[in-house]
């Protein structure tokens, strides 16, 4: 009797990380498939992970993302310099700590 309910709670916890596995590799997939900035600001606010730290700090990449940087938008006359905000150390400070939170 005690080892079907042991056996239970086990099989119970096992599908609940299968399925946190199954939302974060969905979550990587998205990530490499779409872009950082395309996945967290448009595709989806990946509502079914439960994890506090991974919507904190996909929070700050979307605040982060949003910060103006005045260097990106000067340019030496005659160049074209094209910036993103891939080119900020926040936005690749929170695409490392996410990505490290995903794999």
């Amino acid at each position: 009797m005690t080892l079907n309910w042991l056996n239970n709670i086990m099989e119970k916890k096992l599908s609940q990380l299968e399925q946190e596995r199954e939302d974060y590799e969905m979550v990587r997939y998205r990530m490499d498939d779409e872009g950082m900035e395309y996945c967290f600001k448009h595709y989806s606010t990946f509502e079914e992970i439960e994890d506090e730290e991974f919507h904190k700090l996909r929070e700050e990449f979307l605040e982060s993302s949003t910060v103006p940087f005045p260097w990106c938008h000067d340019s030496p006359a005659g160049q074209d310099v094209s910036c993103t905000c891939d080119q900020t150390l926040a936005r690749a400070r929170y695409n490392i700590l996410i990505y490290k939170c995903l794999v």
